[in-house]
């Protein structure tokens, strides 16, 4: 009897021990399940806030262009009303120190002031250089507006991004190509840059 009793004895034994082997495999794949979708998860994130940093740039670049259209636009129509503006009737009177760069948001009325200290000469071919990017200013996002500027203090808090509206006449004078760059840094540290361009031309 002392026999079957042990017999019986190491059964549960042995099955308790495959439980519990089973149990410790069960706990294993359900780790590594959880991990992956964790690190799905924090993909998935990485590459929102890529996606969004480069739809903001983008929209910052493309008000770059309008900012400086809606100065020169401003101004001519300053003169053409009431003949006064201390510049005189230039049509790019604000643009007349060209081959620079200006950082400007959508409160300016004119480049005074704007124009980025000794930037480097500006080449639509070659970008951003660092010496450039470490001249620029960083935005300012105000969190109740939505809107970015360079005004400090209130609601204003300093963003991520650059922005630099470089300028180029062309055609002897008759039109401005008009470079607008904003540069971020990624995630990593490494800067992203987004361009685009366009040029205004003497029809007034």
């Amino acid at each position: 009897m002392k026999g079957i009793f042990d017999k019986k004895n190491d059964r549960i034994y042995w099955q308790r021990g495959q439980t519990l082997n089973e149990a410790v495999i069960a706990i294993l794949l359900l780790t590594f399940g959880v991990i992956g979708m964790l690190g799905a998860v924090v993909s998935s994130l990485g590459r929102m806030e890529i996606v969004g940093d480069r739809a903001t740039a983008t929209f910052l670049a493309a008000e770059g262009i309008e900012v400086a259209k809606n100065i020169v636009d401003g101004r001519s129509l300053r003169n053409a009303v009431t003949r006064s503006d201390p510049y005189g009737a230039n049509w790019n009177a604000d643009f007349q120190v060209v081959g620079n760069y200006y950082q400007l948001d959508y409160k300016d009325v004119n480049t005074s002031g704007k124009r980025i200290s000794n930037p480097g000469n500006f080449d639509p071919s070659d970008g951003i250089s660092s010496a450039e990017r470490n001249g620029m200013t960083f935005l300012n996002y105000d969190k109740v507006s939505g809107l970015y500027s360079y005004a400090t203090g209130g609601s204003n808090v300093s963003s991520k991004f650059k922005r630099a509206v470089g300028v180029e006449s062309v055609s002897s004078g008759n039109a401005l190509r008009l470079v607008s760059y904003v540069t971020w840094p990624d995630r990593r540290g490494n800067w992203q840059t987004v361009k685009t361009e366009t040029y205004l031309f003497n029809w007034r």
